[in-house]
């Protein structure tokens, strides 16, 4: 029951980014003030489901079995969604640019 309210908050905050990301990019705006602090409680959000999704059980498609011990579920996870969940995250840019300056 606790991981089904999760699911639906963090799915609650992508569909705001949905909306909130293009509307961004599209007007070359920075979020501030308020928008700056739910952006931010976002972030947290989406940075604690990584964590939340390495110690998640889920059926195994070959047998149907649930895989509760924490290495498979690791393996699992690093295989399937954690690619796209960790660079939906990160601010690949910011990244870039810190490596770009140290660079130079």
């Amino acid at each position: 029951a606790n991981k089904v309210r999760w699911d639906i908050a963090v799915g609650a905050l992508i569909l705001c980014s949905v909306i909130t990301i293009p509307f961004y990019i599209g007007f070359d705006l920075k979020a501030k003030g308020f928008m700056a602090v739910v952006e931010g409680i976002m972030e947290v959000f989406f940075w604690t489901d990584i964590l939340v999704n390495f110690r998640t059980a889920y059926i195994d498609s070959i047998d149907d079995a649930l895989v509760i011990d924490w290495r498979d579920i690791r393996y699992h996870y690093l295989k399937t969604w954690f690619a796209i969940d960790f660079f939906s995250v990160v601010d690949v840019p910011s990244i870039v640019s810190f490596f770009v300056q140290l660079s130079n």
